[in-house]
Formats: structure tokens, sequence, C-alpha cells
């Protein structure tokens, strides 16, 4: 016996992405507030407040950055920060290389790590490549440095891997992405934005790359024939047809790279697929 196929697609499709929402639901729960809460204290700059300090001389020191807990920084810190992002949004040249309120919740990091005896321009090194907003200005930058800056800090490779181990882990991840180009776009977009979003607000902008088609592929086949029951109507070869729809929907699949993936789009994707693969099963059944 077989099912109606409009049941059949819903199935597909609730199967496919049914995993995805609560992971989804999870991602789309990003820190807002709190990262807010943090912009505003950068934002409100003190009343009179000067946006020069004054520098002092020592080797420079060793960064902790995994370590810092910005909710731990002194008011003097704060004040700091407050007056470097003034500075920024009032420098021309700056403010339109930089997002100065991710720069001064950057700067406000650096100050923590190297600590209160380091001076304003050691502290400012630390941080002058990154929040960029145009990712090309980055290589500008470490030029007029003199040397390579490197790439990405330690606690970014540790954040990284993070994210590499717990795709690996979960029981559909690897389905849906490939977990070791996730991890990459995700350091990279953590250098873009910078250590105040939260790592799921992060992910939650990466639902839509590294789409793994090859494993998506093994899934649905799996699946599709280990349920005969489940399949449309009237199937002369239920092999080709599992086979076809498998192969049709991972390629369709990977063509979703780059948008929001969705329900909806791989609804429609799973019915596109579903038409092509039957009309398919009927030219083959009259030869």
């Amino acid at each position: 016996m077989g099912i109606d196929v409009r049941v059949f697609i819903f199935i597909v499709a609730f199967a496919i992405f049914s995993s995805v929402s609560a992971y989804g639901q999870g991602l789309e729960s990003d820190d807002s507030q709190a990262f807010d809460e943090k912009a505003q204290v950068l934002e409100h700059s003190a009343a009179g407040s000067d946006s020069g300090t004054e520098e002092q001389s020592g080797q420079p020191i060793e960064s902790h950055k995994d370590a810092v807990d910005i909710s731990k920084a002194s008011d003097q810190q704060i004040n700091e920060a407050q007056r470097f992002y003034k500075a920024c949004s009032n420098n021309e040249q700056l403010s339109l290389q930089h997002d100065c309120k991710c720069l001064a919740g950057e700067y406000l990091v650096a100050r923590m790590s190297r600590g209160d005896e380091a001076s304003h321009k050691q502290v400012f090194s630390d941080v002058r490549a990154l929040c960029l907003k145009n990712s090309e200005d980055k290589s500008a930058l470490n030029s007029d440095q003199g040397e390579e800056r490197e790439e990405f800090t330690e606690a970014e490779v540790k954040e990284a891997n993070y994210v590499f181990e717990w795709c690996q882990a979960d029981a559909y991840m690897p389905i849906y992405h490939d977990c070791k180009c996730l991890a990459s776009e995700f350091v990279a977009k953590r250098k873009e934005l910078g250590r105040l979003p939260s790592r799921d607000s992060i992910l939650s902008t990466l639902k839509g790359v590294c789409l793994n088609g090859t494993q998506m592929a093994g899934f649905l086949y799996k699946d599709c024939i280990s349920k005969p029951a489940l399949l449309p109507l009237h199937l002369k070869n239920v092999k080709k047809f599992c086979e076809c729809y498998a192969n049709q929907f991972a390629k369709g699949f990977e063509g979703l790279e780059g948008t929001r993936v969705s329900s909806n789009s791989t609804g429609a994707l799973a019915r596109m697929t579903m038409s092509k693969c039957q009309n398919e099963q009927r030219t083959f059944t009259l030869n």
C-alpha cells in the first residue's frame, strides 16, 4: 500500500527539517538584549570627558582574551572605552573604516587583557584591524603596521574548534552542513563582528552556508529506501525513485547556499523533486 503524494511530501519535508527547527530556534534566540545593553554603555559618553589618553611606557603584555569577562571591567576602563568610542565616531577616517561601537567593545577587552599600565597606543594596536566595515581594508591596515598581523587569535581558534566539535557531535548538523566549513565561516564572522555578539547570534547568520549536499543525499536515500510504505502510490522501482529523489533534492539543497534556508524553501524543493522523479518513473515504466 502507498500513500497520497501530498502526504508524502509533508512527511519528507517534516523529516528533513523538524530536527533543524529546534536548532534554528536556539540560534535565533540570540543575545541581542545583552548586546544592546553593553553597546549602550559604550555609546553613552561621559559629559565633558576628554578623548585623549596619556601614553605610558612599558613592554607589551601578553593578551588573555579568552579569559576576559567584560562585566568585570572597572569604571575607569569603561570610561576609557566611552572616550574611545566618541573619538572614533568623530574621526572621519576611523569611522569610515570601522564600526566604532564594535571597535569600542574590542578596545575594552584589549584594555582589560593588557591591564591599566599599558599605553593607549599599545591597546589600539591590538584592535586596529578588527571591526572593519570592508574586509579589504584589513590588508592595508596590516601593511601599515610593518608586519602581518596574526590572522586569528588563540581565543578565536579555540571558539572555532568548539563550533566544529559541536557540529560533528550533533545528530543532524553534519547532514545539513560541512562542519569544517561552518567553523571556518564562524571564525571569520567573529573576526568581523567582534567579541560582543553571542555565539548563538553569530551561528544564526550562518544557517544558509556550507550546505552539505553529499551527506544530505546519503541521508535521504537511506531514509527513503527503508520506508517503502510511505512512498507515493504505484512506484515500479523503489530503488530508482529513491536515488532520483535523494540526488535531485541534494542538488537543489546545495543551490540554496547563501539563502535563509527555511521549511518553505525546502518544502517547495521537495514538491519539485517529487514531481520530477515521478515523471522519470513513468518514462522508465513505458520503456
